[in-house]
């Protein structure tokens, strides 16, 4: 109880002194160091133009154009460059240079790049540091970082100390401050590795060195001035730290992650035309390697005949018999690598279903569809709704995922059976069929679907 009501009397000067300090008028958070390109600043919905040399406050976005770059220094000699295509807006950066530990800072990165180096007041109040962005929650132990986002998917990469970052899932909300209970962390150890997470997905992914042309860094590149205008190169302490680590396992990091930056040059460096190259080209998408189709005729449709030219290749036969007409096969002519761990959600591709019963069969839409795998105890869950013009029926199955990527759903488990598999590299496709009685109308809900993620 003791230690309850000591957190509610900080939490409630901690809100007191912010809001003395908004009463005073928003907080100055730096100076503009460096304006390249086209850049600005939104503020009640207007915007204004951005010089070099003059004070930024909190409440405001900063934006930036095709060719735009803004370095700012911030009061607690921190540093963050926002990169082309870029949109940040400063929440809140409240510091007293006489109680550091006082200190918060939220950021929300709308789009784009941003690279931070936290300063005296970030260190001291990391549990009071948070950058949101559409997709996830980031907190910080002292740090130099790079955000990427859009509205679906967030990646971060690590040049000193390390961060977590969570899903806005649980008790993770973007109203919080510092990072999430039960986040996943990546520092600086991890050797060029990147923490991804999509929209829909339960916790981020670790991208190895392979993946570099997915970090920030490759996204939108620094301008060449940028090293200068943050001081100079950043050191750790020798100190080891695991690559990636739980949010309450972070904390090992301690100094050992604390950014030290070299004493910044005065006055500010002259600006320089940045070099902007263009991100690399994304790699070609992965051929399908999962196929469906019916092999008998139905309502009014005569059988795939794709199907049986499929099956004269190399592939295996997933499915077929037991689910109406259709079969689904997969392309066993390149290995696949099953993750280890993770929990990903997959996007509905393409899918085909009837009713049947009754001695007819009626085309039907597939609506609010839902994969979720969970490499870690491959396990699979997964829902979508049948609808006819007269009928609506859910299918609901969850199911085990085997060491070969097959997909069984489990008979008390749901309303539907389901016969599917994973493929591609990285098992980034997944396919299953599938049937389910409608109650006791004497009908059932047969289709096929394909998902990709």
């Amino acid at each position: 109880m003791e230690s309850i009501i000591r957190g509610m009397l900080v939490g409630v000067l901690s809100i007191g002194w912010a809001g003395l300090a908004w009463a005073q008028g928003p907080a100055e958070v730096g100076k503009i160091a460096v304006v390249a390109g086209s850049a600005w600043i939104e503020l009640h919905g207007e915007r204004q133009p951005l010089q070099a040399g003059s004070a930024l406050h909190e409440g405001v976005t900063l934006q930036t154009g095709s060719d735009g770059y803004v370095y700012v220094n911030t009061v607690d000699r921190g540093f963050v460059s926002l990169r082309p295509n870029s949109s940040l807006t400063i929440e809140a950066y409240v510091y007293d240079g006489a109680a550091p530990a006082n200190t918060q800072i939220k950021l929300r990165l709308n789009r784009g790049v941003v690279r931070t180096i936290s300063g005296e007041g970030a260190q001291a109040a990391r549990e009071r540091f948070r950058m949101n962005t559409p997709v996830a929650a980031i907190g910080i132990r002292g740090t130099d970082f790079s955000v990427f986002t859009d509205a679906r998917t967030t990646r971060v990469s690590v040049r000193a100390g390390g961060i977590v970052m969570s899903p806005f899932l649980g008790g993770c909300r973007p109203a919080g401050m510092g990072p999430c209970e039960g986040g996943t962390g990546l520092s600086s150890q991890a050797g060029g590795s990147i923490l991804q997470l999509r929209h829909g997905e339960t916790q981020p992914t670790l991208l190895g060195p392979q993946f570099q042309h997915l970090s920030p860094e490759a996204v939108a590149p620094p301008g060449k001035d940028e090293g200068s205008a943050a001081g100079g190169p950043v050191r750790t302490s020798a100190v080891s730290a695991p690559a990636v680590v739980t949010a309450n396992e972070i904390e090992i990091l301690g100094d050992a992650a604390r950014l030290l930056p070299e004493p910044r040059p005065a006055p500010p460096p002259v600006p320089e035309t940045p070099v902007v190259r263009p991100p690399p080209p994304p790699p070609p998408p992965e051929a399908q390697k999962l196929f469906w189709g019916r092999y008998q005729a139905l309502a009014n449709l005569p059988a795939d005949t794709t199907l049986e030219a499929l099956r004269a290749g190399v592939h295996d036969i997933v499915a077929m018999g037991g689910f109406g007409p259709f079969a689904l096969l997969r392309d066993t002519r390149e290995p696949m690598t099953m993750p280890v761990k993770g929990v990903f959600g997959f996007q509905l591709k393409g899918a085909e279903a009837y009713v049947v019963g009754n001695g007819k069969a009626t085309a039907a839409t597939v609506a609010d569809p839902s994969l979720v795998v969970d490499f870690g105890k491959r396990r699979f869950d997964t829902s979508l709704t049948v609808s006819t013009g007269q009928l609506s029926h859910q299918m609901r199955a969850q199911g085990s995922v085997t060491s070969d990527g097959m997909m069984r759903s489990d008979q008390a488990a749901g309303n539907a059976t389901v016969r599917g598999a994973l493929a591609g590299t990285e098992a980034t496709q997944a396919g299953y069929v599938f049937s389910s009685e409608i109650g006791a109308s004497g009908q059932t809900a047969v289709g096929a679907t394909n998902w990709g993620r």
